[in-house]
């Protein structure tokens, strides 16, 4: 028998840092949990070889972009006294649905129009790292295992189970699932990305180097150097297919959590983004750019959790 500490209790600990590791998709280098609950782990400083194209990101506004609250439900937050509230760590948003782990009370909840659609109870206890909802299936990631569900009779009923190959060695705080054109990639807590479904093959993470002023990215595709509004402290990939990226690059500012710029396939800005500041605990997954590239936040308060929609800067 191994000593390991439960999934729960690890929840509960690393409900109140930012587990942005979850959404990293960039840097060769192992990243880490970090002390501050709104900097993101720190991105390596390795020199990266050939000249990048300058990319000018200084424009984007300070103030926060424009939101609308989707969800806004006190159920999902859990108090407890003399310490951080428990909530949801993952969601994710199909359309006009919007899925959320209420781990409080053990089940995937569906909203619509602000108000709950329909609930089923979880798979396990400490149900789930990330949530993929494609049709009528529901990806849930948990420890080593990606598994598929579609509803029976209001009921989830598992259809496949993916074991993952971990390893000792933590790359992340907690796992996550993306989708990259045909391929459904899953990366486990421990151990490197995996395909679960799709063709191949596993696309290169990005590579970043932070500058005084920029940030560099090398993406596969093309690599820029992006001049952004302030020292960029970390630069993330939310998410990427075959014509667009978007880059979560985070400024340490009072005003806001850091700007999200869409890239075109070259590189070049199509939108951008100003985050609004998080709420006390921050969730596994608190970004999430939907696969008709919209961009959404969840944020966690002492009394609800809630989902916004994020709207891009004019």
């Amino acid at each position: 028998m191994t000593d390991r500490v439960s999934p729960r209790l690890q929840r509960r600990c690393l409900s109140v840092v930012l587990c942005v590791g979850l959404l990293a998709g960039g840097c060769s280098l192992t990243p880490s949990v970090t002390d501050s609950p709104t900097t993101p782990p720190t991105t390596s400083n390795t020199a990266i070889p050939s000249g990048p194209r300058t990319v000018d990101g200084t424009g984007v506004p300070t103030a926060a972009s424009a939101v609308k609250v989707l969800v806004d439900d006190s159920s999902l937050i859990e108090r407890q006294r003399g310490m951080e509230a428990i909530g949801p760590q993952t969601f994710f948003v199909s359309r006009s649905t919007i899925t959320v782990n209420d781990y409080v009370n053990n089940r995937l909840v569906e909203f619509r129009q602000g108000k709950r659609l329909r609930s089923f109870k979880s798979p396990g206890l400490d149900c789930c790292e990330d949530i993929r909802v494609e049709g009528s299936t529901y990806w849930l990631l948990a420890g080593d295992a990606v598994r598929s569900y579609t509803v029976v009779d209001s009921r989830l009923k598992r259809t496949l189970t993916r074991e993952l190959a971990v390893n000792d060695s933590t790359q992340w705080p907690m796992g996550k699932l993306s989708r990259e054109d045909d391929n459904l990639i899953a990366t486990p807590a421990k151990g490197k990305p995996e395909i679960i479904v799709g063709p191949g093959p596993l696309p290169a993470r990005p590579e970043f180097l932070l500058n005084k002023s920029s940030v560099e990215i090398h993406d596969g595709k093309f690599a820029i150097d992006l001049m952004t509004p302030g020292t960029p402290e970390d630069a993330t990939l939310l998410a990427r297919n075959s014509t667009n990226s978007w880059y979560w690059v985070y400024v340490d500012s009072p005003r806001n959590w850091g700007y999200v710029y869409h890239l075109d396939a070259g590189g070049t800005i199509l939108e951008t983004y100003t985050l609004p500041r998080p709420g006390v605990v921050v969730p596994s997954r608190p970004l999430l750019v939907s696969d008709d590239g919209k961009l959404y936040q969840m944020n966690l308060t002492n009394r609800s959790a809630r989902v916004l929609a994020i709207s891009p800067n004019r």
